[in-house]
């Protein structure tokens, strides 16, 4: 086997340290770190999602974990879809052992073997905490052994679903993986996003029902059970996001897209100025950009959700670290969740990944989704154009807000401002 790649998001900010993650860190220290740059209202499914197939949010559809359905919420069918990498990888004949990665179905397809987060699986990550020593290095040769028997090249380990549940354990199972594999195999570890305490915590839903935008129907059940859909105009995923209760879009919608939508719009924004705000229209594009949240929030220190002990705050801020410093390449910039699998592809098999949208796809779900989304844009131009660019003063003013709030995205952001300002004076003709 060649190499080892570990999962490693939501540890905490401070293990992006090497000297922190004991013999992982050894290992790491000697080689080269890519710090990685997310977007707003991150979380790990978006996030995976994202660096698994190199595409944006709005070209995978994966903005959450769950998706709305004919009847509610459901898990996330493009989840599948989102991945391309490990795919690319067998495709060119490089052996994969994939173990624990979301949007992982059980299953083999040439040089490439899927082990899914849960079930009974015997290769399945142990949920559990407290391994004794004898447990977790009969689980890690057990790894290396089925790996070596498929004549794999790489063997990519999801420890994610560990670390949130018990930090210590997770990293020590690391260990026993890297301490085993020896030092001839090639180490990367992937940490799309990290965790900081939280500063304070918000529910979302809770302030829009104090504002008269959102009504409970129940006080039982889970949060989407128990909105009155009917009398609710807003809502949040509790993820920094904001969501009207769009007709045509959410299954329970009434509110008109158009003017009067762009103006709820409106009102909010000014309502929750302290958490600054974005349209989301800047960051997501491709056919599914239309389940985007409509605004996102500043989620700085701020743990959402409300009620309990605050969860930690989801950072989307990362690395890429490779045990080999002359492998990578190192910006001083964060690089982008979406040049991820380039640099793993590189490394591994030095070509770059093209990135495909919709992997898994069939045609005909692509062409509906790309018919809707076309559908909605254009009438959402025509909306803008009426509603907000009437004059070249506020397509002014717009440019010089969307420059103020460009340093929450200044990572991220970088061409997309002027792409989204040249539309604009476009739209003035």
């Amino acid at each position: 086997m060649r190499a080892i790649l570990l999962g490693l998001g939501g540890v905490e900010g401070h293990f992006a340290a090497p000297e922190a993650l004991s013999i992982l860190g050894e290992r790491l220290g000697r080689g080269s770190w890519q710090l990685l740059q997310g977007y707003p209202c991150a979380n790990p499914a978006m996030a995976w999602a994202t660096v698994q197939s190199g595409l944006n949010p709005g070209q995978h559809g994966v903005f959450d974990a769950l998706a709305w359905g004919s009847e509610g919420l459901v898990p996330n069918p493009n989840l599948d879809r989102a991945f391309g990498l490990w795919r690319r990888l067998a495709a060119r004949g490089y052996g994969v052992l994939c173990v624990g990665f979301p949007g992982s179905t059980p299953g083999s397809e040439a040089r490439l073997t899927v082990v899914p987060a849960m079930g009974h699986h015997p290769l399945a990550l142990p949920l559990r905490a407290h391994l004794t020593d004898d447990q977790r290095m009969a689980y890690v040769a057990s790894l290396l052994r089925t790996a070596e028997e498929l004549s794999c090249d790489l063997l990519a380990l999801n420890l994610s679903p560990l670390v949130s549940s018990d930090r210590a354990e997770a990293l020590a199972l690391a260990d026993a993986l890297v301490e085993l594999a020896g030092q001839q195999t090639e180490l990367l570890c992937l940490a799309p996003w990290t965790v900081e305490p939280p500063q304070s915590s918000l529910s979302i839903n809770e302030v829009l029902c104090e504002m008269g935008y959102l009504r409970w129907a129940r006080s039982d059940g889970p949060w989407w059970k128990r909105i009155d859909w009917h009398r609710s105009v807003a809502y949040s995923f509790e993820r920094g996001d904001l969501r009207l209760n769009l007709k045509g879009r959410e299954p329970f919608g009434h509110v008109e897209p158009g003017p009067g939508a762009f103006g709820l719009l409106r009102e909010l924004v000014e309502r929750f100025e302290r958490w600054r705000p974005l349209p989301s229209a800047g960051l997501f594009w491709g056919p599914y950009a239309r389940w985007a949240p409509d605004l996102v929030l500043d989620t700085a220190g701020v743990s959402f959700g409300g009620g309990g002990s605050p969860r930690p705050v989801v950072v989307p801020q990362g690395f890429l670290a490779v045990s080999c410093a002359e492998r990578m390449e190192v910006s001083s910039e964060p690089a982008p969740w979406e040049s991820v699998p380039n640099l793993i592809s590189q490394l591994l098999l030095g070509v770059p990944f093209e990135a495909k949208a919709c992997e898994g796809a069939s045609a005909e779900e692509d062409d509906l989704s790309l018919r809707m989304y076309l559908e909605d844009l254009e009438q959402r131009y025509r909306d803008l154009r009426r509603e907000y660019f009437s004059t070249a003063q506020w397509a002014a003013s717009l440019e010089e807000e969307l420059r103020r709030k460009n340093a929450l995205l200044q990572a991220v952001e970088g061409s997309r401002l002027h792409r989204f300002a040249t539309w604009a004076r476009k739209l003035l003709g």
